[in-house]
């Protein structure tokens, strides 16, 4: 009788134990819900309304990982790149033709003098001088190498905007330090194609600017004098018509290092020739050389630079990233709120038709309330054409991510995918198709979320005629809710299947994979799923990685 009662105090202790560790666990996978983002919450509550209880453990806890290794994958792709945009580099190298300048200072402070401040304290504030200077003639610094100052500039007018920048930096900054300087600073500018991008320098990302354009400025300064804006021979041939339009000319010189010839120009012929019109001081001045843009021209991008004001609302901060018919802005309103502008230059503002379905398109999105896409707050037609704006977050194009050369995990990939397919899903809904589903119209953030940017039908995007994810049908019947379910499909093979990041990473005997795959690709729309919400349910029945 001992013996069993003893039993019994045992069981009861073992059964309060079991009971206090499942308390516990609850409590834990409680906690682990809370940090999934709110749309990844609201898939899984979805979701379990369908399943069993055990089943919803099993879902949820399938997501969690999911959610985490998406994260965590994110994180490991992009750790060697800068954000897309920060320091003026774009998501993936970009070879384009560029004026640059640079700026050698040659200053020493004399302690003596009683200025206040040494040397490091005065070069940092010269540094601050030629950034402004810089920024505000539509230019980006490339890069500070101890005295050297690089700035890259843009766009049609380049050469005029850094030999304008040039200009100014030799007045301000040399009458800013006059009492403690012997030297102004010594300035050049050349001109040509170069590429821009991010390296993996020692384990960690730096900003690089390379191409024939760094190699002459390197033998242009060892002839450069004080006072005087030294160009390259290409340099100046871009800007000599404008030079003979304010009556200047500028001095051929032949140079002490190789071989190149170089062409002296004053400071203030300089300081005479085009300046963005928001800088510009026109009292007594000659007229600005200016170059209209006639209806048809498809490179307004050329035209903005940073701190201009766009569509009388949104104040342009920083490049994001651009393209053959539009480019992307990181913007700021009056009320201080952050923005995505883009400004669509393909063509598409020509045609009414066109044109007034994309804006319906865009008005449209915001009113799509899905965890999966980003919907536009404003889109209008101004001067430039077309635009749309969406929130500004700290996020990546999945082309970035991809472009990191590292294949995601499986349960990534279709964790993404079905991410995707449900946010195609409520696109369709609302009687709109995404007409691009490609990776670059796909943002990631650091929680590992995917979501889709960027829809409605443009003239480039039905002048599209090649690419993984454009279907037969597309050149007689144009986009539909069947090519996104093409392109979605391309995307997932892409990530999973395709060649490009080499073979082996999927099992052979994943079958149901490359299934969902050729249903999505089959040549006839008629014999693929006729839903993307069909698709998506087909891809959670696909078993979960091994």
């Amino acid at each position: 009788m001992v013996m069993t009662a003893a039993a019994v105090v045992g069981a009861a202790v073992a059964l309060l134990i079991v009971a206090f560790a499942l308390r516990a666990a609850r409590r834990r996978l409680l906690a682990a819900i809370d940090r999934l983002p709110a749309a990844v919450r609201a898939q899984a509550g979805a979701d379990s309304a369908r399943r069993r209880p055990l089943d919803e453990l099993e879902a949820i806890a399938g997501e969690l990982a999911a959610q985490a290794q998406a994260s965590s994958f994110v994180a490991d792709a992009l750790a060697p790149f800068p954000e897309s945009g920060a320091r003026g580099v774009e998501s993936s190298p970009t070879s384009e033709e560029v004026a640059v300048l640079a700026v050698e200072l040659r200053r020493l402070v004399d302690r003596a003098r009683g200025s206040g401040a040494g040397p490091i304290e005065r070069h940092s504030r010269d540094l601050a001088v030629i950034d402004r200077i810089v920024v505000d003639h539509g230019g980006q610094v490339a890069g500070v190498l101890g005295h050297r100052v690089l700035a890259a500039f843009r766009g049609e007018e380049r050469t005029l905007c850094a030999v304008s920048a040039a200009a100014a930096v030799i007045g301000r900054v040399a009458a800013a330090g006059s009492a403690a300087s012997i030297e102004t600073p010594h300035v050049a500018v050349a001109s040509g194609e170069a590429w821009s991008g991010s390296v993996d320098y020692r384990g960690r990302a730096e900003s690089a600017l390379i191409g024939p354009p760094l190699q002459r400025i390197e033998r242009l300064l060892h002839d450069a004098i004080p006072g005087e804006i030294l160009l390259a021979r290409n340099a100046y041939e871009e800007i000599e018509r404008d030079l003979e339009r304010i009556g200047e000319t500028a001095v051929r010189r032949a140079g002490t290092v190789g071989a190149q010839e170089a062409y002296v120009l004053a400071a203030d012929a300089g300081a005479r020739l085009r300046l963005p019109l928001r800088a510009m001081q026109t009292g007594g001045e000659p007229e600005p050389v200016r170059v209209e843009a006639s209806p048809s021209r498809r490179t307004p991008a050329a035209r903005r630079a940073v701190g201009d004001l766009f569509a009388g609302r949104f104040e342009l901060n920083e490049r994001l990233g651009g393209g053959a018919g539009s480019d992307a802005w990181k913007a700021r309103d009056a009320a201080g709120r952050w923005f995505v502008v883009k400004r669509l230059y393909d063509g598409t503002a020509e045609d009414g038709a066109i044109a007034a379905a994309w804006l319906a398109a865009q008005r449209a999105s915001a009113a799509i309330d899905d965890a999966w896409v980003v919907g536009v707050i404003a889109a209008d037609s101004c001067d430039d054409g077309l635009y749309a704006a969406r929130a500004y977050a700290r996020d990546q194009t999945l082309r970035s991510v991809l472009g990191a050369g590292v294949r995601p995990p499986r349960g990534v990939a279709l964790s993404w995918v079905r991410q995707l397919a449900a946010g195609l899903t409520a696109i369709h809904a609302a009687g709109l198709v995404h007409a691009s589903p490609r990776a670059e119209n796909v943002v990631v953030d650091r929680c590992g979320v995917a979501r889709w940017i960027d829809l409605g039908v443009t003239r480039g995007r039905l002048r599209r005629s090649g690419g993984p994810e454009i279907p037969p049908e597309w050149s007689e019947k144009g986009p539909s809710a069947s090519t996104d379910i093409f392109g979605l499909g391309a995307l997932l093979d892409e990530m999973l299947l395709g060649p490009a990041h080499g073979a082996g990473t999927v099992s052979a005997e994943d079958d149901a994979l490359r299934h969902v795959v050729h249903a999505c690709l089959l040549e006839d729309p008629l014999l693929r799923y006729p839903s993307a919400a069909a698709l998506l349910a087909a891809l959670n029945r696909l078993p979960p990685p091994a």
